[in-house]
């Protein structure tokens, strides 16, 4: 009995001690398992459900760009258009692009649309490229994304934009490479 009511009234140091712990693992983990912005791509999924960690993975596994060492595929959830603003790429539905478009207009890369795919245009520029459509239901990579909740009344269209300020889109200003414009084609082959 004397034991049990130590522990008990240690109980404060070990909770302490514990989350310390859990603290430096993580601040280690990230800076290991981490690379630079300019060796990696950030692919935000605004999608219902998505396994991104599964994601990130098959999309490495297809191969990585020239100069890539990393590929993360975040959950919305995760700070999408937040004050991070580390993201290259961005699969949201039409809804939250239109929100996005109203509260920062200058967030997005505007890009040439390939040949045979529709864009998402706003104010005359095209902005994202439809990759959902809700009305066959279908979309790349659905082995790992839901794109809308079961059952939706209302399914919406998802479209997959750049960031203007991803150094891996030569269109952009001070762009290393076009790497996100690489991984944007390898995601829409995906399931395909």
């Amino acid at each position: 009995m004397r034991v049990l009511k130590r522990i008990v009234s240690q109980l404060h140091r070990y909770v302490i001690w514990a989350m310390a712990l859990t603290l430096l693992w993580s601040f280690v983990y990230t800076r290991v398992g981490d690379r630079p912005r300019e060796k990696k791509l950030v692919l935000y999924l605004g999608a219902y459900a998505a396994e991104d960690r599964a994601l990130s993975l098959r999309l490495e596994e297809a191969g990585l760009p020239q100069g890539i060492e990393l590929i993360q595929a975040r959950s919305a959830s995760y700070d999408l258009f937040g004050s991070t603003r580390d993201g290259d790429l961005y699969l949201i539905r039409e809804t939250d692009l239109r929100t996005l478009l109203s509260d920062a207009p200058d967030r997005l890369a505007p890009l040439e649309l390939p040949e045979g795919m529709e864009g998402f245009v706003w104010e005359g520029e095209t902005l994202g490229l439809r990759v959902f459509d809700p009305l066959t239901q279908r979309g790349p990579a659905m082995s790992y994304i839901q794109y809308t909740p079961i059952p939706d009344p209302e399914p919406d269209a998802y479209y997959l934009c750049f960031d203007r300020a991803s150094c891996h889109l030569e269109t952009n200003p001070g762009a290393i490479d076009n790497a996100a414009w690489e991984l944007a084609m390898e995601l829409i082959q995906l399931d395909k």
